[in-house]
């Protein structure tokens, strides 16, 4: 029996984590698509605001009256606004006996219609499976901005006449002085690539108009908006005055909830009574969880490896059989693993996963670098076993986890960060809860190793093309090191690559790892990512040639070549 009627106001959205947004259960049209085979029953939803249709789970559908204070928050962007008050508007005619729908056989409202014919827009929610929503057209939202594209004309194609050019034939832009006799109009989100034309001819346009039958698929849209992060308060209060203030670099004033180490690692008191677990004991996870022992934290490790827990157990751990028996008898388990795979396997695995371990009240918080999809998976795993989720992304190498100065940027359950500061004041100089969206902590350490990885890759280069030029490298260090572009990261990287010495801290195959996930990440959402995607490729050919267990900076190795 279907959970919602036809004629319904209700909240939908496409995907978890997208915001609800108001909508009305239609009835199909035959010329529409058919409901998709996902084993689950759909319901065919008329968005208000953005004008689309699509398909959409019931499991993804709240009904409108019981859950509106709960969803109208959801999004600030113009177009969701424009829907609540268009849903306000239909839920009052339907209070009043009026007719607020105009899709029904039955009844009909001229204004209604009116409305719903308008030309849908793309600021309305996604639909399943990565296809777009029914007939989606237009400006893109508050949320995403792209540049605007030019309208082509298009003409049926025929045989050529008087030696007409193949980009005439095609298309010309609005505008143009010869006008084309039965054209279409049609505007694209996105240009069509051709490629170049064979045997050294004219090159052809690159942006020409859509075939029959294109449908333009959108860009992806942000999972959630965010209240940007004020860099100005990240580095220092404004002042003004001769005497303006000049704070340490560890009490720099943040407009994020944030928790800073105390000036003595002693100084942290654990809370009493509460158990931790940690599952992972590699290169990050071992110096993690050696700073949560020696600042007086109780802990349950296991690692897959054997023996990597020896040295914890011998300073007071204890040491669980597996990850399940960990989870079971800790408040908090911690996780830091090498990838998203590991992540997944320990805890969803078919045999080991320690999910069946999850009840009511106990904290997961997960450190290990995966992506968005990732993240989100193991936090709805958790949470409907009871359980609390919350990722906490480490940034920082193997020598701030082994002094406890890492940064930690958190999101997730707010309750857990909070039970968790005085985790986070041991492992950490500073740690910083971003917002309950589960992803968003994720994407911003992603976006950190994309930059540190590129740095150090355009480090690599400059050094190398010096020494090419026949300029001393030594020299090129200290003018970098007494310059604008001065600090700790490249003075280390560039000692690296002149001694030729790569001891670990970062490891090249680690690098490379965090660059793929950018650059998937860029693929997501539609983002050119040309340097990251060349830096991908670089690291690829350095691990390939046996340097994917040194330091990152062996990547001059590969430059140099």
């Amino acid at each position: 029996m279907a959970k919602f009627m036809e004629n319904e106001l209700v909240w939908a959205k496409m995907k978890k984590r997208d915001p609800f947004w108001p909508g009305r259960v239609a009835k199909p049209r035959g010329e529409q698509p058919k409901s998709p085979k996902s084993g689950v029953a759909t319901c065919w939803v008329f968005f208000y605001g953005s004008r689309n249709y699509a398909w959409v789970r019931e499991d993804m559908m709240d009904t409108f009256e019981t859950d509106r204070e709960k969803h109208s928050k959801g999004s600030s962007n113009k177009s969701f606004l424009k829907g609540i008050a268009e849903i306000d508007e239909a839920s009052r005619k339907k209070l009043a006996g009026e007719s607020y729908f105009s899709d029904s056989s039955s009844e009909s409202s001229d204004s209604e219609s009116a409305a719903e014919n308008e030309k849908p827009t793309a600021d309305g929610p996604e639909s399943m499976n990565g296809a777009a929503p029914v007939e989606l057209a237009g400006e893109a939202d508050d949320i995403f901005s792209f540049p605007s594209q030019k309208t082509y004309e298009r003409e049926p194609l025929t045989a050529s006449s008087g030696g007409e050019s193949a980009s005439k034939r095609r298309g010309r832009p609005v505008g143009s002085k010869s006008p084309v006799v039965g054209s279409s109009k049609r505007k694209l989100s996105a240009p069509m690539r051709l490629p170049p034309a064979r045997g050294g001819g004219k090159k052809r346009s690159m942006e020409v108009s859509a075939p029959e039958g294109f449908v333009a698929t959108p860009p992806k849209r942000a999972r959630k908006p965010v209240a940007p992060i004020s860099y100005r308060q990240l580095n220092q209060p404004k002042t003004s005055g001769k005497n303006k203030a000049v704070l340490n670099a560890e009490y720099k004033v943040s407009s994020l909830p944030c928790t800073t180490k105390p000036l003595l690692v002693t100084s942290i008191s654990p809370p009493t009574g509460i158990r931790y677990g940690f599952l992972g004991l590699g290169n990050m996870g071992g110096r993690v969880a050696k700073q949560l022992v020696h600042s007086g934290h109780s802990l349950t490790v296991w690692n897959r490896g054997v023996g990597r827990s020896r040295e914890l157990v011998s300073v007071g751990a204890s040491e669980g059989a597996s990850a399940a028996e960990v989870v079971a008898s800790s408040d908090v388990t911690f996780a830091c693993l090498a990838d998203s795979l590991s992540a997944l396997e320990v805890v969803l695995g078919e045999s080991g996963g320690c999910l069946a371990s999850v009840t009511p009240g106990k904290g997961y918080i997960d450190m290990t670098s995966v992506d968005p999809d990732c993240a989100a998976s193991l936090s709805d795993a958790i949470q409907r076993r009871g359980g609390r989720y919350l990722e906490a992304a480490l940034v920082g190498g193997v020598a701030a986890a082994e002094s406890g100065a890492l940064v930690v940027v958190c999101a997730g359950d707010r309750s857990l960060y909070d039970q968790c500061k005085s985790c986070f004041q041991a492992i950490a100089k500073r740690s910083y809860y971003v917002n309950d969206s589960v992803g968003t902590a994720s994407s911003m350490k992603i976006c950190q190793s994309m930059l540190e990885t590129s740095v150090c890759a355009a480090l690599a280069e400059s050094i190398a093309l010096a020494k090419r030029c026949g300029v001393n490298v030594e020299h090129l260090l200290e003018v970098l090191d007494t310059s604008h572009l001065s600090c700790d990261y490249i003075a280390q990287k560039g000692r690296m690559m002149a001694d030729g010495e790569y001891a670990p801290r970062c490891a090249a195959k680690i690098a490379q790892k965090d660059m793929r996930l950018a650059v998937n990440l860029g693929d997501d959402y539609s983002q050119q990512l040309g340097v990251a995607a060349a830096v991908n490729e670089l690291l690829k050919r350095c691990c390939h040639w046996g340097n994917d267990d040194k330091d990152v900076a062996a990547v001059f190795k590969q430059v140099a070549m």
